[in-house]
């Protein structure tokens, strides 16, 4: 109780602009959470393309994954039944959570991606693309920078991503 007591003291004493930092610090802290990590994952599956294959996959399952149910439960011939095939995917498709879950996180990064610099979401490509894979050396090379500027770009991008609102449309970053 008394560290909850010191850590609110502390709080009251930083000024307006900090107190969202360590807000975010504190949380992920608390439970434990890498986000740095977890923004790379996220990061990673989108230039590489492995959020689309994802969703892609997951449309094919449930496409041939058919199990045969039957609807007719007190027998008999069903008069008038129209064959909405086309109709029963796309619902399939629409309610099916983790395609919903898929969705939201591809374009949350890509709408956020939109709102960058385009010269930041080609070296966010190079970096993070892993059918390419370039190290940061090279990376920086090929952007005409330092690494480390480089490497603070990546941080203000990450960072910025995290305070849009797009970061809370991914509620799980996993």
């Amino acid at each position: 109780m008394t560290r909850h007591l010191k850590l609110i003291s502390y709080i009251r004493e930083l000024r307006l602009e900090q107190l969202n930092e360590v807000a975010v610090i504190h949380h992920t802290q608390v439970k434990g959470l890498n986000v740095a990590d977890k923004l790379d994952k996220l990061f990673t599956e989108y230039f590489s393309g492995e959020i689309e294959k994802k969703i892609a996959w997951r449309r094919f399952e449930l496409r041939f994954d058919n199990p045969k149910i039957d609807e007719n439960v007190g027998g008999g011939r069903k008069k008038n039944e129209i064959n909405r095939v086309l109709d029963k995917q796309l619902i399939k498709e629409e309610s099916d959570h983790e395609i919903i879950e898929l969705t939201k996180r591809y374009e949350s990064v890509k709408q956020f991606m939109m709102t960058l610099d385009p010269q930041l979401v080609t070296m966010l490509d190079y970096h993070y693309d892993t059918r390419k894979s370039y190290v940061w050396e090279k990376v920086a090379q090929m952007m005409y920078k330092s690494k480390s500027q480089c490497l603070r770009d990546l941080q203000k991008s990450k960072q910025e991503y995290l305070e849009s609102p797009w970061a809370r449309a991914v509620d799980n970053l996993v």
